[in-house]
């Protein structure tokens, strides 16, 4: 399998192989503020010849609470309800999808990342997602509560305070869900990437990584 072969496809100029995996933070949204979404590219060693593709997509799903169903720039409230696990070995396309389309037209940022930090991040986030399918199916059951499920609010933990987003609790959105989990394989966001991940998001714009990076290598 050559060089080109292990381009990322969401930035085009990293390479992964075995030991380095891309890892990036894409806006996958096409509104202001868009959709946080973590992308995961490696190889990976099976039980065939030579080491096969990975590909992770990871984000997370929420529900408004009554009254917030509307999808304005209100302040939108609700609980996490899943964490979304996508893993193949390829990149889905189909006559009405291209995820390395999509990728590609996504304004992101990408850091090459040693394999086992990466693979502490995923556990993590499996971990969480099945901690988070059980609150849910217990509250849809009747068994549980939906107020024990992780709060969402639209503009994260930058809102201001109030009773769905208190210091005991903070509130998360998809964004800031991304860089809490990016934290553990050392990737540490900083606000000016923020800015220019999700202001304005921009067809096909590669933003340069910043912030703190712990055991990465920055594109």
């Amino acid at each position: 399998m050559e060089d080109q072969d292990h381009r990322s496809k969401v930035d085009g100029t990293s390479v992964f192989d075995e030991d380095l995996y891309a890892v990036s933070l894409l806006n996958m949204g096409a509104k202001l503020g868009g959709h946080s979404v973590i992308v995961v590219e490696g190889l990976r060693r099976t039980e065939a010849m030579f080491p096969e593709l990975f590909v992770g997509q990871y984000d997370i799903r929420a529900e408004a609470l009554p009254g917030q169903q509307d999808g304005s720039l209100a302040n939108v409230k609700g609980y996490i309800t899943a964490v979304i696990v996508r893993e193949t070995n390829e990149y889905a396309k189909t006559d009405r999808y291209d995820i390395e389309e999509r990728y590609r037209n996504a304004t992101s940022s990408t850091w090459l990342v040693p394999r086992l930090e990466v693979l502490k991040m995923i556990a993590d986030i499996k971990t969480r997602s099945l901690e988070i399918k059980a609150l849910y199916d217990a509250a849809l059951n009747g068994a549980g509560r939906y107020d024990e499920l992780p709060h969402y609010q639209k503009f994260g933990s930058r809102a201001a305070k109030n009773d769905h987003n208190s210091a005991a609790t903070p509130a998360e959105n998809c964004t800031t869900w991304c860089i809490n989990e990016l934290k553990i394989a050392g990737v540490e966001i900083d606000e000016p990437l923020l800015n220019k991940l999700f202001a304005k998001p921009e067809k096909n714009a590669k933003v340069a990584a910043g912030g703190s990076l712990s055991g990465v290598l920055k594109k």
